[in-house]
């Protein structure tokens, strides 16, 4: 085409009737240059192989890359072309073209031109000098040039302009004919829109004269411009019971020009019961959903909708997105994945999310490959993490309790010079748990239901199931009210109300909860149970759990309590929080007891805290004993021998008339040898008489039993106490079977772990 416009303009008439064979050769390459071809090889020009798999293997193709300053034209130029037209760039108004003149020698030897991309905003400036165009564009940005030639119009000389004039028939066969008015109305239209396109293609812009090419501005960036901002809202309806999967519902703030994708990731811990130690952590990374933006939505209703970018905002719900697809499912009779997914989890358990956005770069094709390998970053740019909790959605398993036993802790006040004051606290129950725990994930505690007052009734349905105290028919003592969440003094977070067995009426309760704390196997429990067990591929030590009740009983001394016990997962669905309840065994509290030594001589000894009124029962009976350091034995608690004529009875002038009476002894210190070790005894029984024809010793179960170490006294006269000779070095008949101070009776620590120190 462009040989046969050459020849209708008469470029090449020259060689026409010429013998100039200078003339004729000319003439000749001129038509020749019609073949030519930028990818020709040539000075300045590189020809690049291109691997692609649709290339021809007998013809690879090849790019060529023109080095030079100038690039020279191969092929023939259109001879009514003058200069290159550029509508649309950045910086220029709408339709206002931006015109380059080729400024050749000849008309068939224009001057090539270079573009270059500035970052900015500012118009684009063209240098003659070094011909070159600068066109700003900022970051990010994408801009669509027409690119076409730009001529010197003549209307009388474009064979298409005469067509646009042409007047057709006004009526063709078939058709009224019209007035000579509507006629005439025609032809001025007619007229009026050829005077349109005319105008246009002055303008270098109507495509039959001056067709265009479409010409993409890049300014790539390898990162989005932009932190994406994660916000998330409450999905349309909650977690479903039993659901393993949980719906989101939020925004992301991105930079719409250079964000071509958004992925959603999780983070997470997930714990188990498992290992030595109890508790097993893992970190858990996964992808939630991936979204091209050019997939979302830009005029739909945000929240309606499975995803709407908007003004520089993503909104997203994958409930929506699933019910579109379940639409469109049933429409098209077959499977449609929804647009973005839900976060499966494979099972219902609690747990908190991190949930952060990922905004990948728009222009990813622009950069090398390895950019976009796994694990690469040079892509992508993460925003900050919302925690986001996933509810647990199914009721938690029943705890497997073992037994409980009632603890107690000590501590002694230095405050006043000479004087010890040591002070027991007790109320404490401790519930051992079989393994495993976390069975609704991180979080789980041990619940304590509580029902409404006054309770008290096993019988009655409302309390059959949920935690009584009674006071002990032995020892009538303050009276005893029903539990409350006050009296659970280290519950962890606030009392819940609950209803129990909803489905059946609900039974309103309250319910406390208690941290779990593992009471592993030691290390030679858990080499024997390792070596027990390496025939059968089994080297995990069992272990057990434990939870700490601290209880407020006031002045009751010694109730019952039996405990209603749940598995309690604060963090769940409404109706999903507690397991079926366990009733514990009856346990029987420790009072609490303030201990008392003033320095003397001689020592005075006292002992206040809750008891109960001896009127017609039996009277508790407290004694205090001074023993010496034995000389042999040096175990810390059995190397002690009691002196005698030390022991002394407490007794109380209001054990009848107060809740919490006080019971004072005097004791004598006999002379020691200088530097011998005391210690005072201070044990406390019921006082129940025996059964039988021997009467034990102590006189009934120990209720309170405690050492004081003393400060070490003076020699007395002769040296050594009479009586104590060789026979209370060697343990002799001074000894008494309760001198050592066995803390069994209060639980001890031991295996079971009842006997705490604050």
């Amino acid at each position: 085409m462009a040989l046969q416009s050459v020849i209708r303009y008469g470029l090449l008439d020259e060689a026409i009737g010429s013998t100039d064979p200078g003339v004729q050769s000319a003439v000749y390459e001129l038509a020749v240059r019609e073949s030519g071809s930028l990818d020709d090889p040539g000075p300045d020009v590189r020809l690049e192989p291109v691997d692609s798999p649709a290339a021809d293997p007998e013809h690879p193709a090849v790019i060529a890359l023109h080095t030079g300053e100038q690039v020279a034209m191969c092929g023939l130029p259109d001879p009514e072309a003058r200069a290159a037209a550029l509508f649309g760039l950045p910086g220029t108004r709408a339709g206002e073209p931006f015109v380059i003149p080729w400024d050749g020698d000849v008309w068939h030897r224009p001057k090539s031109f270079r573009l270059r991309l500035a970052e900015g905003t500012a118009p684009p400036a063209f240098d003659k000098a070094s011909r070159v165009l600068t066109v700003s564009l900022p970051k990010g940005a994408v801009a669509t040039v027409r690119v076409c030639s730009g001529i010197d119009f003549d209307e009388n000389l474009m064979g298409m302009a005469s067509w646009c004039r042409e007047i057709p028939e006004p009526a063709a066969a078939g058709l009224a004919p019209r007035s000579e008015s509507e006629t005439a109305a025609w032809r001025t239209d007619v007229a009026r829109m050829a005077d349109g396109a005319m105008e246009l293609a002055a303008a270098c812009r109507h495509w039959m004269f001056t067709p265009w090419h479409e010409l993409t501005l890049v300014h790539a960036v390898d990162k989005p411009l932009k932190t994406p901002v994660l916000t998330l809202h409450p999905p349309m309806t909650g977690r479903p019971e039993k659901a393993t999967a949980q719906h989101l519902a939020g925004t992301i703030a991105l930079d719409e020009a250079s964000t071509g994708r958004v992925d959603l990731m999780a983070e997470w811990t997930d714990v188990t019961d498992a290992g030595p130690d109890g508790r097993a952590t893992q970190e858990m990374t996964a992808p939630v959903f991936g979204l091209l933006t050019a997939r979302a939505d830009t005029k739909g209703d945000p929240g309606s909708q499975a995803a709407v970018l908007q003004n520089g905002v993503l909104t997203f719900s994958t409930e929506a997105a699933e019910q579109a697809a379940e639409e469109a499912a049933k429409a098209e009779s077959k499977e449609v994945q929804p647009l973005i997914g839900k976060h499966e989890f494979g099972d219902t358990k609690y747990r908190m999310v991190r949930y952060h956005p990922l905004a990948g770069s728009r222009f990813g094709d622009c950069f090398p490959a390895d950019f976009a390998e796994p694990g690469a970053s040079e892509l992508t740019v993460p925003g900050t993490a919302w925690e986001y909790p996933v509810l647990s959605s199914a009721e938690p398993m029943a705890p497997r309790v073992l037994y409980c036993v009632p603890t107690l802790s000590l501590d002694q006040d230095r405050g006043t010079p000479g004087v010890i004051v040591r002070r027991r606290r007790g109320g404490g129950i401790r519930v051992y748990v079989a393994r495993p725990w976390w069975s609704s994930g991180d979080g789980e505690l041990l619940g304590v239901v509580l029902g409404r007052p006054p309770g008290g009734d096993p019988e009655l349905l409302r309390d059959a199931n949920v935690t009584l105290m009674g006071r002990d028919p032995l020892h009538p003592s303050a009276p005893v009210v029903a539990p409350t969440p006050e009296m659970f003094t280290n519950a962890v977070g606030e009392p819940r109300p609950l209803v129990m067995d909803p489905l059946s009426g609900g039974l309103p309760v309250t319910v406390v909860g208690f941290a779990p704390q593992f009471d592993g196997d030691d290390k030679s429990d858990r080499d024997d149970k390792d070596e027990r067990n390496s025939g059968n591929g089994e080297s995990e030590a069992n272990g057990r759990w434990f939870f700490d009740l601290d209880l407020d009983t006031g002045d009751a001394c010694l109730p019952f309590v039996r405990l209603a016990l749940v598995r309690y997962q604060p963090h769940s669905i409404d109706g999903a929080e507690i397991s079926p309840v366990v009733l514990a065994d009856l346990v029987r509290t420790l009072p609490d007891r303030e201990l008392t030594v003033r320095p003397g001589p001689p020592l005075t000894v006292s002992l206040t805290g809750p008891s109960w009124n001896p009127t017609g029962t039996s009277r508790p009976q407290i004694t205090a004993t001074l023993q010496r350091r034995h000389d042999v034995i040096s175990d810390p608690d059995l190397g002690w021998v009691t002196l005698d004529g030390t022991a002394t009875t407490l007794r109380s002038a209001e054990a009848e008339s107060s809740d919490r009476p006080t019971y004072t002894g005097l004791i004598e210190v006999p002379p020691v040898r200088r530097g011998v070790p005391l210690r005072l005894l201070v044990m406390e029984t019921e006082g129940i008489p025996p059964d039988g024809p021997t009467p034990p010793t102590p006189a009934g179960p120990v209720i309170y039993c405690d050492t004081v170490d003393l400060p070490p006294l003076g020699d007395g006269p002769g040296g050594d106490h009479d009586n104590h000779g060789d026979d209370d070095r060697r343990g002799g008949p001074d000894r008494s079977d309760d001198d050592h101070d066995d803390h069994d009776d209060h639980g001890g620590r031991g295996r079971g772990g009842d006997f705490r120190h604050r």
